[in-house]
């Protein structure tokens, strides 16, 4: 009788089939245990790639026409289109707060992560306070560094003027000002003397006679005192005044009542177009008026947006971002050019014949006008860009608990604060660290503020930048080499898939003194650092 051996084994083929189906198990377990951390492994992945490719097409160019594309020298810069706000950490080593864990692991008063939404916010008790904040964990690199730059990306624009230079935002998830059509913006920041400078770059620079510079909503503003002839702003005569749309807003804060706030005359009407009265805010069209029962003169800070059209006559009155009345006024008329345009006084003649029974006693603020009717949204925004704001304060610290450390602002002491108001770049924020130490721990600290209660700062993430020195930020102007390198060497100019957009890529070039070319990816995550030098 046979007797058959019984089988106490794998074949190879087995066993190879077995580690096979082991490694594929272990790979979705690792994914589905941490997927986030997954997810930012494979995006420095694509990162080293993308970094070789651009230093692989700046070499053939330099080896095609025997110098390097222009723009490329010594000073480290992000590649992209924009002109300015390009300064980030790079090349260095970034902490980043931007997940629940890293934020739950601070201390919040008066603020929540929002899981819904991944961000930072108020809680209900904050928003009605009007205030909460947010400290850090301590952050450890190690060993003493260079605190280089702090960064943040807020889901809008928050304590921010509106960008000159008729900019436009597109960095934000929300709340991007498009600046289409403005012809007068008169941030009123000016620390001393009579000019009112136009950030519009329409050339209406404005001269203040008598008022005040003091602090107003959005850095410093006009205070004027009311009861007097001699205390306004004017252009006169005003460029490329609008015609048959038109826009005007501006912050006030005032107790004051039948006073002239905006007022543009022309030959044909000392009342072109006049914003009258802070207890019944009152638009003139010409000969033609309409009262809006809008008060704003509990002096308290309010912003203010009147916009008309030619086309039907529809004028609407705004408050604090909110449409409080709509009405028709001198439907198919134009308003005429080569007038004269002044704030805190009205008008009797062009560039005149003020009446001091009429002078606003009061302050303005971040007083701008635009050729065309701001959407509700818009007026919302910017209404909200003052209403809403973030603020930081940060330390460097010689021990882990961050001992007898004072969060200062960027001059070292407690009074200035890390804002976008710092800023005049349309980007997101990202501001050099200054007066601080290198050490070896670092804190920082969010303040959330809002003046209404139905709304709240949103804080998506935090960034510092460490270890690197000056070399570690890039420069404030990103450098575009998409007409040396696309088509020829690129098929386009990569982009960091989590940061960056054709603006901004996120990818930095430099050369070094030995000739060498260096191309970094500063959106590197993990406390990854993706370089690439030949």
């Amino acid at each position: 009788m046979l007797i058959k051996k019984s089988r106490n084994g794998f074949t190879l083929i087995e066993l190879l089939i077995i580690i096979g189906v082991i490694s594929i198990l272990a790979a979705v377990i690792l994914v589905a245990v941490d997927p986030i951390r997954r997810r930012a492994e494979a995006r420095n992945a694509s990162r080293w790639a993308e970094a070789r490719s651009i230093l692989e097409a700046v070499l053939e160019y330099a080896t095609d026409n025997d110098f390097l594309p222009t723009g490329i020298d010594t000073t480290l810069r992000m590649l992209g289109t924009a002109g300015s706000g390009c300064t980030v950490a790079c090349g260095g080593v970034t902490l980043v707060d931007d997940e629940s864990s890293e934020f739950t692991a601070g201390t919040m008063n008066a603020t929540q992560w929002d899981s819904a939404n991944n961000w930072l916010e108020l809680t209900a008790a904050g928003q009605i306070a009007g205030s909460g904040d947010f400290t850090s964990t301590i952050k450890d690199a190690g060993s003493v560094v260079s605190w280089d730059v702090i960064s943040w990306v807020p889901q809008r624009p928050l304590y921010k003027n509106l960008p000159g230079s008729a900019l436009s935002e597109t960095d934000y998830a929300t709340g991007n000002a498009n600046m289409t059509g403005n012809r007068v913006l008169w941030h009123l920041d000016e620390s001393a003397g009579t000019a009112a400078a136009d950030s519009s770059g329409t050339g209406n620079g404005g001269t203040a006679t008598g008022s005040s510079i003091v602090t107003a909503k959005l850095n410093r503003g006009r205070s004027f005192p009311g009861g007097t002839i001699t205390d306004y702003v004017i252009k006169n005569p005003a460029v490329s005044f609008p015609t048959t749309s038109i826009t005007t807003e501006f912050w006030i804060k005032t107790s004051d009542s039948s006073d002239g706030i905006s007022s543009y005359a022309t030959t044909s009407s000392d009342n072109t177009w006049l914003v009258f009265n802070s207890s019944n805010l009152t638009i003139y069209r010409g000969a033609v008026s309409t009262a809006s029962g809008v008060a704003v003169n509990d002096n308290v800070w309010h912003h203010v947006a009147v916009t008309w059209q030619s086309s039907d006559g529809n004028v609407r009155v705004y408050k604090d971002g909110v449409s409080s009345f709509s009405g028709t006024l001198a439907t198919g008329t134009s308003i005429g050019g080569a007038g004269s345009l002044v704030i805190a006084q009205d008008q009797d003649s062009v560039g005149g014949s003020f009446d001091s029974t009429q002078a606003l006693g009061g302050t303005l603020d971040e007083y701008a006008v635009f050729n065309r009717v701001l959407s509700p949204t818009e007026v919302s925004d910017h209404y909200k860009r003052g209403a809403v704001r973030l603020k930081f304060h940060v330390r460097a610290c010689d021990d882990s608990l961050c001992a007898g450390d004072t969060l200062i602002g960027p001059d070292g002491t407690t009074s200035t604060f890390y804002s976008e108001l710092n800023s005049s770049s349309p980007s997101l924020p990202s501001f050099a660290l200054t007066n601080v130490s290198s050490t070896r721990y670092f804190q920082y600290k969010t303040f959330f503020e809002t003046d209404n209660s139905s709304f709240s700062p949103e804080l998506l993430s935090a960034t510092i930048g460490y270890g690197g020195g000056a070399t570690s930020t890039t420069n404030d102007a990103c450098l575009d080499l998409r007409n040396s390198l696309v088509d020829g060497y690129l098929s386009q100019m990569p982009v960091d898939e989590r940061w960056g957009d054709d603006t901004k890529t996120y990818y930095a070039i430099r050369s070094r003194i030995s000739g060498r070319v260096q191309v970094t990816a500063c959106g590197a995550e993990l406390g990854e650092i993706i370089s690439v030098t030949r």
